[in-house]
């Protein structure tokens, strides 16, 4: 019951945010604690999840859990413009397969406007969009020439991103693993 208190404690924050992005990836003839050794590895040593920090490393759960900030960079009006997305990921081995969940804090743009992962979504749609507009105040974050259409693509960009860190994951949990006789 204290485990699961403190880890209510510690992680809620991270995983306050809205829907998680959640699959169960098959990989036959692996075990639970190769793939956790391989995962860990994977935090360590790949550039891919961005700037991360495991916030639970469970052995005996075979789980690991990490928070961190990953940099998309996007074409906003001709000029790269570069967002901060904090996220939470979660990973649990079981032999055979592996389950993750993603979870999407928050997003921060580089003038150090931030909002919710929801806030973000809203804004993919025409009445997101619409809404914003309507309540941004005098001093909007994205001027008259950005619309729904434009936040669409930097959120399907986002979405691309994360897809891609799970495949990358995934795949380095196929591999073999090396020789250790050197």
């Amino acid at each position: 019951m204290k485990t699961f208190t403190f880890l209510l404690v510690v992680l809620f924050p991270f995983f306050a945010a809205g829907q998680p992005k959640e699959a169960i990836v098959n990989l036959a003839n692996k075990s639970a604690t190769e793939m956790y050794g391989i995962a860990k590895e994977w935090f360590a040593v790949s550039s891919n999840p961005g700037e991360i920090v495991i916030q639970v490393d469970d052995p005996k759960e075979q789980k690991i859990i990490g928070s961190g900030v990953k940099n998309i960079i996007y074409i906003l009006q001709k000029y790269p413009t570069f967002i901060d997305v904090n996220y939470a990921l979660s990973v649990q081995f079981k032999d055979g397969r592996f389950k993750y969940l993603l979870y999407v804090n928050s997003i921060k743009y580089e003038n150090g406007y931030e909002m919710s992962f929801e806030e973000f979504k809203s804004l993919t749609t025409k009445e997101g969009w619409d809404a914003y507009r309507k309540n941004a105040g005098t001093k909007p974050l994205f001027s008259n020439k950005v619309s729904s259409a434009t936040i669409n693509d930097v959120y399907s960009l986002m979405n691309s991103n994360f897809d891609n860190m799970i495949a990358d994951l995934t795949i380095h949990l196929k591999s073999e693993k090396e020789d250790s006789n050197w």
